[in-house]
């Protein structure tokens, strides 16, 4: 019998390992990249909070005229509200 294929098996899904030391690596690489994830985040808090409650004013400011931006109303009118 001539083999035809060197491959070893004709399924494309991947099988599962699991073997202790490759579910231990597994679990170690999962938390190291939650944990540089997390650092990140942590160490741009404060420009995320600054971001964010200038993106939430500008909102209120923007639904409070009615719609139209401040800058974008006819000068002299204080409010689009009657």
């Amino acid at each position: 019998m001539i083999k035809k294929s060197l491959t070893a098996a004709h399924s494309k899904a991947t099988k599962a390992d699991n073997r202790p030391s490759a579910v231990a690596m597994g679990i170690t690489a999962g938390i190291i990249f939650a944990l540089i994830v997390i650092g990140i985040v942590l160490l741009d808090a404060a420009n995320l909070w600054r971001d964010v409650s200038g993106m939430l004013q500008n909102i209120g400011v923007y639904y409070q005229h009615g719609g139209v931006a401040p800058e974008d109303r006819p000068l002299g009118e204080t409010s689009t509200r009657s």
